[in-house]
């Protein structure tokens, strides 16, 4: 019972999906051009990350320990990516805090 509570899984998978699909969708390299068409992007792809969350949430209750590794794992995999650290720190929080609201 308490191995199940570091069990993550099915958290780390859905975090490599949706990083994936961020990355594919918005792009760091998006950041060297500012404009309408990059904003109207982001927001679609922001949409998509927040329809993606709220399925997992209905399909897997997330303990916090699971929480914060989802953040975590999503925050370290667009770093790692060179995406703008201000950028990744408000993104990461975003996901944590939609992770938080029931689902």
């Amino acid at each position: 019972m308490v191995f199940k509570w570091f069990d993550t899984a099915e958290v780390d998978a859905f975090a490599d999906a949706t990083v994936k699909m961020f990355m594919e969708r918005f792009p760091p390299s998006e950041f060297t051009a500012a404009g309408k068409k990059q904003q109207e992007r982001f927001r679609k792809v922001h949409a998509a990350l927040s329809r993606e969350m709220q399925a997992f949430r209905k399909k897997k209750t997330l303990n916090i320990y699971q929480k914060a590794r989802l953040a975590n794992r999503f925050k370290w995999a667009l770093k790692d990516a060179a995406y703008p650290d201000a950028f990744i720190d408000e993104l990461a929080y975003e996901l944590a805090a939609m992770t938080a609201l029931p689902a």
